[in-house]
């Protein structure tokens, strides 16, 4: 019968091989300094912009990966108090991520923890370690059709003195050493979710914790790229590379592995999403004394701030809710005045998309 990772003797000491994981490492590091300095060269408003994208796409995936979805207009109205001088709200998911950015150098302990468990959950009466430290006997009961079904690794045993394996998870949290805070983000990452302390989001926990030591290792509190997005992405691997590394020996070189490829392509989708934020500013500099009525800003933001690339007049009547004669003479008029351009898609429909040719 195998055993789990936290049986095998010499728990918690994990091992990796340095040799294999440092080009790896020395690359991923070398893209976190570039990234911080293509940032350091532009404005201050495309710099905010970008660090408001990154948040709310930290936010919300981190919850999406857990099955637990929040709603996207909420957690902008709960943002913009971070970036004025509005009030900040507290108890909420935001203000744990602000936590985590703002505070990355202050210790994790075990009432840092509870806090935002407490945050996660609603409970403010939640206030030591010892309440809400889950029972090793604990059932959970996961309802059929939950997003939480699919993930193997909770269906795991779980280490039977967590009070112990705690105050030794804590401690090497907080100790000086020279392990690269890279590194560490991935083991801190694992060894949550092996202990899995709490009834419920663990794995929201587990991500706040691998984003205080790539906060250190960029030694800067604002966060330009989100490793919970680029996890979603990647949903079923990172859940199968947890119920792997859960009956693995004690060598996590695999993991860690893993762990790096993730933060590299989140480090990539943060550059895509810088190249994109300044074009929109260009754009938006380049037709800021032109005319547009209100149908056809918001068909330049769609374009400019979605997912999607091109949109169709039909789409735009929907959206504007207009005739499609309103629709197509707000596109023939964005057209004329070299803001949108005709897309050669094929197909029956039209699609236009944003003109940066100009």
């Amino acid at each position: 019968m195998k055993k789990y990772i936290w049986e095998r003797s010499g728990w918690p000491f994990l091992t990796w091989d340095n040799k294999e994981l440092s080009p790896l490492l020395g690359e991923i590091r070398n893209r976190q300094g570039q990234l911080l300095g293509k940032m350091s060269a532009v404005g201050g408003e495309i710099k905010q912009k970008a660090l408001m994208e990154t948040a709310i796409s930290e936010i919300l995936s981190s919850a999406e990966i857990e099955g637990k979805p929040l709603d996207k207009m909420a957690v902008n109205e709960e943002i913009e108090p971070y970036f004025s001088s509005k009030k900040n709200k507290t108890g909420d998911a935001v203000s744990v991520f602000f936590d985590v950015q703002q505070n990355c150098m202050q210790s994790i302990t075990d009432k840092r923890l509870v806090k935002w468990y407490a945050s996660y959950e609603g409970k403010p009466e939640l206030e030591n370690a010892g309440a809400a430290w889950k029972k090793p006997d604990l059932v959970i009961h996961i309802p059929s059709g939950s997003v939480e079904r699919k993930m193997e690794y909770l269906k795991i045993s779980i280490p039977e003195k967590i009070d112990y394996e705690m105050d030794s998870f804590l401690k090497w949290l907080n100790i000086q050493h020279s392990t690269d805070p890279v590194i560490k983000a991935g083991i801190a990452c694992l060894r949550f979710l092996i202990i899995r302390p709490f009834e419920y989001n663990n794995g929201l926990i587990s991500r706040n914790l691998a984003n205080i030591f790539l906060t250190r290792a960029d030694r800067i509190s604002e966060r330009y790229y989100s490793l919970s997005t680029q996890l979603l992405k990647n949903k079923q691997s990172y859940f199968e590379a947890l119920t792997s590394v859960q009956t693995s020996d004690l060598d996590v070189t695999e993991w860690l592995r893993w762990f790096l490829y993730s933060v590299g392509g989140a480090i990539d989708a943060a550059n895509e999403k810088l190249l994109r934020v300044i074009n929109n500013s260009k754009f938006l500099d380049r037709f800021n004394l032109v005319s547009f009525n209100d149908r056809q800003l918001k068909i330049i933001h769609f374009l400019l701030e979605g997912d999607e690339e091109t949109i169709t007049t039909s789409r735009c009547a929907v959206m504007n809710d207009c005739s499609p004669d309103t629709a197509l003479r707000d596109i023939q008029d964005l057209v004329a005045k070299e803001a949108l351009k005709k897309e050669n898609l094929g197909g029956r429909s039209t699609a236009y998309g944003i003109n940066s040719e100009v």
